[in-house]
């Protein structure tokens, strides 16, 4: 379904009458090619969504009835911790979390990383079109990038599992029993991977665990799709 993301200063109910005039329209219009009668999602991030008729379409606006709302509860709390690989791969990364349902999302300055986040604006809207694209009701935080791995020191204890993604293969989480309402996150490094100290500076904490997919080496987006992906099928075989 079409979908736009509000802003917070936009409140909306239902039966309102909803008018979008900016660069949301524009797409609207010119990029989707919405048409009289046409449902729109409208996205508040936070968990809720609202159906809208599209009522009239000019050339800069498009005028839309509120429906009804939908409510929305997160099915599960799954956060990513990534050591920055090179830009490409880190928007990838970001796309791919947005469309798994992560809840949180931590950058770090790996040792082995080999590019800086210059621009932040850009991050935002690279989250806003992929919670579109998903039909996503809730926005993934970005937080600040951290210098190195232990200025996310803080964030770790707050897990039930901190889930390693390496070739090693101590304290498994194959052998381990997930609950959906367990608080879980995911570390990932760059492309060429945590170095040996990272990784036990990770294992050393003890809600931390291991996941290796086996096979040959994935790259970051990757590896994003696949322990989200992997730690969704424990969930399914409860």
């Amino acid at each position: 379904m079409r979908a736009v993301l509000l802003k917070n200063s936009e409140i909306i109910h239902e039966g309102d009458n909803f008018i979008l005039c900016d660069e949301r329209a524009h797409h609207l219009i010119k990029v989707t090619r919405i048409r009289l009668g046409e449902e729109v999602k409208l996205l508040t991030g936070n968990g809720s969504s609202f159906i809208a008729l599209t009522e009239a379409v000019n050339k800069r606006e498009v005028s839309l009835r509120v429906k009804h709302e939908d409510k929305f509860e997160r099915p599960y709390h799954i956060d990513i911790c990534l050591g920055l690989p090179k830009k490409e791969a880190f928007e990838l990364c970001l796309k791919n979390a947005v469309e798994l349902g992560v809840t949180n999302f931590f950058p770090f300055t790996a040792e082995y990383s080999q590019w800086k986040i210059k621009n932040f604006d850009r991050v935002d809207s690279l989250i806003e079109s992929a919670t579109i694209q998903s039909n996503n009701p809730f926005l993934m935080q970005v937080e600040d990038l951290a210098l190195d791995l232990e200025g996310c020191s803080k964030i770790f204890e707050k897990y039930d599992f901190v889930i390693l993604s390496t070739l090693r293969n101590k304290n498994s989480i194959t052998n381990l029993s997930i609950e959906p309402n367990s608080k879980i996150l995911i570390v990932i490094g760059p492309e060429g991977g945590l170095s040996s100290k990272e990784e036990d500076y990770i294992l050393s904490l003890e809600n931390s665990s291991t996941l290796y997919t086996g096979g040959p080496i994935l790259r970051s987006p990757n590896a994003v799709s696949t322990c989200v992906g992997y730690i969704l099928g424990k969930f399914a075989a409860l």
